[in-house]
């Protein structure tokens, strides 16, 4: 301490001497300062811990990152060729690849792997991706044989010189029709003159043959129309044909398969008295 005891006056200079005022700070003990901790901020052992701390951090951080790189530089691809597509795709995640896949036609199963890139052992970075071709069987190859075979054709048979009902039902008999014609003609009444096509012709089935038949000379009788509506048209035809009359088939238009070949309307109507060989039409389904 400094300054005389605080009980005692104080002490006047020698001459030549100076003296210098010093102020005395009590402080009780328990109130007295210790030693700084050397963690404070304005401590020097604070910021080498500090410091250490840092150091170690990057140490640590540079460890992982080479470590990573070694992982990532020894990454292969693996061998997924042979494997069901699923298992493909399992084993290439499961070392950290995404897989992509495509098919094709190959003799192997369906669904196994026949090709992979990269192919296996390739060096590549885990999350890269792994194209698989994956095959979807073998082609089917199909095969379309056309066979042109020769239309069927009908030789037309030579009629004329006969008899309508007759000339008609030779005619419908080769899968032909009939249409008979009324002509004014001296030649014998019902008789066939002329026909078209020519006989010998080659023609399609259903064709349709006109024969002209003869008027005759005088006056011609009258009969009764008769009725030939929903009855099939080569029945129908030989008909009208007994009936004395000479007829045309015009063809209409089926809506179902069971209304082809049947006759659905006649003019004139059934009942009609007309003179012989006038023609009766009717109407048949095709």
């Amino acid at each position: 301490m400094y300054g005389p005891p605080p009980d005692q006056p104080p002490v006047d200079p020698l001459p030549g001497e100076t003296v210098t005022e010093v102020t005395e700070v009590r402080r009780s003990p328990e109130g007295l300062p210790g030693p700084r901790p050397p963690w404070r901020p304005d401590s020097i052992w604070f910021w080498l811990a500090l410091l250490g701390v840092v150091a170690v951090l990057l140490v640590l951080i540079a460890i992982l990152a080479a470590r990573d790189d070694k992982q990532a530089a020894g990454a292969t691809v693996p061998l997924v060729e042979g494997l069901r597509q699923a298992r493909a795709v399992a084993v290439l995640e499961r070392a950290g690849y995404d897989a992509d896949a495509s098919r094709t036609p190959r003799a192997e199963r369906r669904g196994i792997v026949v090709d992979q890139d990269p192919d296996p052992g390739a060096a590549l970075a885990p999350g890269g991706t792994v194209a698989i071709v994956v095959s979807s069987g073998p082609e089917v190859v199909t095969t379309v044989e056309t066979v042109t075979e020769p239309a069927e054709t009908i030789t037309v048979p030579d009629v004329v010189g006969d008899d309508h009902v007759a000339a008609g039902a030779t005619v419908d008999g080769l899968d032909l029709i009939a249409d008979s014609y009324p002509v004014e003609s001296d030649e014998t009444r019902g008789t066939v003159i002329s026909q078209s096509p020519a006989p010998g012709t080659e023609v399609a089935p259903g064709t349709h043959v006109r024969l002209d038949v003869a008027i005759g000379p005088g006056e011609r009788p009258t009969a009764v129309v008769p009725d030939v509506v929903g009855r099939n048209e080569v029945e129908a035809r030989a008909t009208v044909r007994e009936a004395g009359f000479t007829v045309q088939t015009i063809d209409a238009i089926a809506t179902t398969p069971d209304q082809r070949g049947d006759v659905i309307h006649q003019r004139p109507a059934a009942g009609t008295e007309a003179p012989v060989l006038i023609q009766i039409r009717l109407f048949v389904r095709r």
